[in-house]
């Protein structure tokens, strides 16, 4: 739902599809998840260059999607939990 109505409401994105959207969205979630979880050992949370390597080999359009920008997205969410954990254990 999220990625169709976010495709529908912006079309000049550079985001070329619905699929492209949900992925994005999708590996941002797990992102914020195995970097804030407490449950996962600092020595397993996921790199940079792994955040990279999943979206390459999922997205179509990774191309617009640059490196830079994953760098970019992996950089905020290291330092923003997105979904504070106190929220999840409502």
């Amino acid at each position: 739902m999220f990625s169709q109505r976010y495709y529908a409401t912006n079309p000049s994105s550079s985001l070329v599809n619905v699929d492209t959207i949900f992925i994005l969205a999708f590996a941002i979630i797990m992102l914020n998840t195995d970097l804030h979880s407490r449950n996962i050992k600092p020595e397993r949370k996921m790199r940079l260059e792994q955040f990279i390597k999943n979206l390459r080999g999922k997205i179509d359009s990774f191309m617009i999607i640059s490196s830079k920008c994953a760098w970019i997205v992996y950089i905020y969410i290291c330092i923003v939990d997105v979904i504070p954990t106190s929220f999840l254990s409502v």
